[in-house]
């Protein structure tokens, strides 16, 4: 819980749906403790509402990545499972799991 939020940056080859063995890129780097292991939960960003007085859209999980090189100005990343084939840039992760 209360792992840090970032955003995927980058997508190798720019795929127009990226799936499973895709290669990212995170803007979280060495200064904010994120080590080659570390796995990332993928979401869709909450969404509001059209109708003012309706609820937002919360936010989805729909899928993980698990870091694989961390650099001080940047993760990358592999997908390593998808819920929902909407992962893109501009989609928001957060640290859900570290390596010792």
């Amino acid at each position: 819980s209360d792992g840090r939020w970032a955003t995927i940056k980058w997508v190798l080859a720019s795929p127009v749906l990226p799936s499973e063995q895709a290669y990212v890129v995170l803007d979280l780097t060495v200064a904010d403790g994120v080590h080659p292991g570390d796995e990332f939960t993928v979401y869709r960003p909450l969404t509001p509402s059209k109708v003012p007085g309706d609820p937002a859209d919360p936010a989805i999980a729909i899928g993980r990545a698990q870091a694989i090189r961390v650099t001080p100005y940047g993760t990358t990343a592999i997908i390593v499972a998808q819920v929902q084939p909407a992962i893109s840039v501009g989609s928001i992760v957060r640290v859900s799991a570290k390596m010792p």
